[in-house]
């Protein structure tokens, strides 16, 4: 959506963790989906390295395509679900503090979480560089959401909350 947490959180992404990211790993392709391209600005020098394709009516092909998932939200509250739907795909995640806050992700268990832009640069290309990691935490997050977002999960509660 293009509202402000999301545009800040990008901005706080292009400015502060991308040009780490190329700086180490200059073949790196990051795809920004949305409305939200209308309204960012990307460094000319990082043109070659950032796809902006606006509206997508299905990620499923993005998602399939994609070798980590990133939330980085400096602002906002609530559950993201855009990570609800990288956890449905098993995509390995980074995340802020704020971003995770409503879900069950564990920093270096399920997801890396943090707020340091050096630090998120560095799980980042971990996970790009370590294909071993990135399918260990692929396989927990799709656990989490097997136990706690999938249908069966969600379903299993509310029985339990009507008395069913």
């Amino acid at each position: 959506a293009n509202n402000q947490p999301n545009k800040d959180g990008l901005n706080f992404f292009l400015n502060s963790v991308f040009p780490e990211i190329v700086r180490h790993k200059p073949d790196t392709r990051f795809v920004i989906a949305g409305k939200i391209v209308r309204e960012i600005q990307i460094d000319a020098s990082f043109k070659e390295n950032v796809d902006c394709l606006g509206y997508v009516p299905d990620l499923a092909d993005i998602y399939l395509k994609s070798r980590v998932a990133i939330c980085p939200l400096i602002t906002g509250a609530g559950t993201k679900f855009k990570l609800v739907e990288a956890m449905a795909y098993a995509m390995p995640i980074v995340a802020t503090k704020i971003s995770a806050s409503a879900l069950s992700l564990i920093d270096g268990v399920n997801a890396f979480v943090t707020d340091d832009p050096m630090v998120y640069a560095e799980k980042v290309i971990r996970l790009l560089n370590e294909p071993e990691l990135a399918q260990k935490i692929s396989q927990e997050v799709a656990k989490t959401f097997e136990n706690e977002h999938s249908s069966l999960s969600v379903y299993s509660k509310l029985d339990a909350i009507l008395g069913m």
